[in-house]
């Protein structure tokens, strides 16, 4: 392991200050074991570089978005289970994994109905969770906190109303309660 120099030491920290952690332990690495690396030509240490870092601001962006799309429920869609006695196949699953219902000029609402327990907010959770994974911003809301603040006053039915606008998908649960039973 060689020791890093003042000058690689300060290039490190400029990098973090810049917020470019991922780049920082990789380009650490690379000036620790100078021998793994030199072999490699510039554009391929440079290019994992930008990998590491894309990757890394794409989990910064997915825990953002998880955050403040306040899921009520940590589950994959992976993690459901599908049944055709509850009208959830494999199929559908796959279909909904995919995203494609929520692309520009192919947007599609999905309501869930059944009885309580069926697992429709797990499986809006795990949709919502998909959409971050993705970079889709999601908004998750039950539906009589939706009515509650509509039925508020104009600054607050227009500050949800803008909220609502803003978001990819918007996820209201519980829409059904009372209608079905």
């Amino acid at each position: 392991m060689t020791a890093i120099t003042q000058e690689q030491q300060q290039l490190l920290f400029a990098m973090q200050d810049c917020r470019m952690d991922a780049m920082v332990g990789l380009l650490r690495q690379q000036f620790e074991s100078p021998e793994i690396y030199a072999a490699m030509s510039f554009e391929t240490r440079m290019a994992d570089l930008i990998a590491s870092f894309r990757d890394e601001q794409q989990r910064r962006r997915c825990e953002t978005l998880l955050r403040q799309a306040k899921l009520k429920m940590k589950l994959e869609l992976r993690e459901i289970v599908t049944s055709a006695a509850r009208g959830f196949k494999d199929e559908l699953r796959a279909e909904l994994a995919s995203l494609r219902w929520t692309t520009s000029g192919n947007i599609h609402n999905i309501i869930c109905i059944g009885g309580t327990g069926m697992g429709k907010t797990a499986l809006l959770c795990a949709l919502g969770r998909q959409c971050c994974r993705q970079g889709i911003s999601v908004w998750y809301t039950k539906y009589a906190t939706l009515a509650e603040a509509l039925s508020e006053s104009a600054a607050t039915r227009q500050t949800t109303r803008r909220h609502a606008a803003r978001c990819g998908v918007l996820i209201i649960d519980d829409a059904g309660v009372g209608f079905f039973h």
